[in-house]
């Protein structure tokens, strides 16, 4: 479904690593709990690991302390959603090798790996942004001493980068920087204004979804609309599969930019608009396939004469998309931007009210 394309997938830098690069993880029993094991490296190390890498591409700001916290999945969600089209908190070996992509890809840590391999006597390297032949050489000269039971597959996963810390006595870019002083409310909301207005023109320019695409800039025509001019804004949408285990629950938009990608990059910001828009739609999508299921499944009562339209009235179907409808038709709500669709896709749930 076009509604559900990216334009701005990761691109593999080089071969996948193989499965069980880095992360290994079994379940078994042990006096009756549950138990996990990441190979060579504590769970807490791997899970610094991680927030490192999800600091370095979201500027998330995690606390690097080897703890699951609230935050820490929304991050990791926001990561699959990103990347895996998946939406859950689960570290596997999918978002393993993500998470090495991203960080191959950004250019102050592969400038620390390579300061690193010179430090420890692995150079000369030239500095670079990149990964060469000659860097990865030297990655597999180092997994291969044979004190640190590491794959010589090349890759820096959370054992190599580990290692390749204590070795050197080094940190990677990554580590959450002290909370600053939050800036004015005011100035916050119309600085955001400002870069929805920047990366429209970029959104304009290159994404080829032409639905996708009205859709979305619509919903920022709106936003900012609401900083600047002060116009009536409704920007509260329903999000499916929420954490912590709630069936569903409101999100401001706006909200939301501000919180995740107000600091982040234009195509960071960008990415992010597009995993609202998604997550913004799935609910919807999730109500029509159950929709389309109810009018297979109901059939007309021609001795009492009461159609199809007429038994949808009292459906629970209905009144979900009574939520939907009522907000295509507001123009404060972000939904208006969706208003054809929505009002089309539940036209007989609107005719029978």
């Amino acid at each position: 479904m076009k509604d559900f394309e990216c334009d701005f997938m990761p691109f593999p830098f080089r071969e996948a690593p193989p499965r069980d690069a880095e992360f290994e993880i079994s379940r078994g029993r042990t006096k009756g709990r549950q138990r996990e094991s990441v190979g060579s490296i504590s769970k807490s190390d791997y899970i610094k690991w991680v927030q490192r890498s999800l600091n370095r591409r979201y500027g998330a700001k995690l606390p690097i302390d080897g703890r699951i916290s609230r935050t820490y999945r929304e991050a990791v969600r926001a990561f699959n959603i990103e990347h895996l089209f998946r939406d859950d908190e689960i570290v596997d070996t999918q978002t393993q090798d993500e998470l090495i992509y991203e960080n191959e890809a950004n250019a102050r840590y592969v400038r620390w790996v390579i300061r690193s391999l010179n430090q420890i006597g692995l150079g000369p390297l030239p500095d670079s942004d990149t990964f060469s032949t000659a860097v990865v050489a030297a990655i597999q000269k180092f997994q291969q001493r044979p004190e640190l039971r590491i794959k010589a597959d090349g890759y820096i996963g959370a054992k190599t980068e580990l290692a390749l810390m204590r070795a050197s006595d080094t940190q990677p870019p990554g580590r959450a920087k002290p909370e600053s002083p939050k800036a004015d409310p005011v100035k916050r909301l119309k600085a955001l204004a400002g870069r929805l207005l920047r990366v429209a023109g970029i959104i304009d320019a290159s994404d080829s979804d032409v639905i996708r695409k009205k859709r979305v800039l619509c919903i920022i025509r709106k936003i900012t609309s609401a900083i600047v001019d002060g116009a009536k804004l409704d920007d509260s949408f329903l999000v499916f599969n929420p954490p912590l285990g709630a069936t569903s629950f409101r999100l401001g938009l706006t909200q939301q930019l501000l919180e995740r990608y107000s600091e982040a990059d234009d195509a960071a910001l960008i990415r992010g608009i597009n995993t609202l828009y998604k997550k913004m739609l799935e609910p919807m999508l999730a109500l029509n396939m159950d929709f389309q299921l109810l009018l297979l499944e109901l059939t007309s009562d021609p001795l009492r004469g009461i159609s199809k339209r007429e038994i949808l009235r009292g459906t629970e179907e209905c009144k979900r998309a009574a939520f939907f409808i009522a907000r295509a038709k507001d123009p404060r709500s972000i939904y208006s931007c969706l208003a054809a669709w929505i009002l089309t896709t539940f036209k007989d749930c609107e005719a029978s009210r």
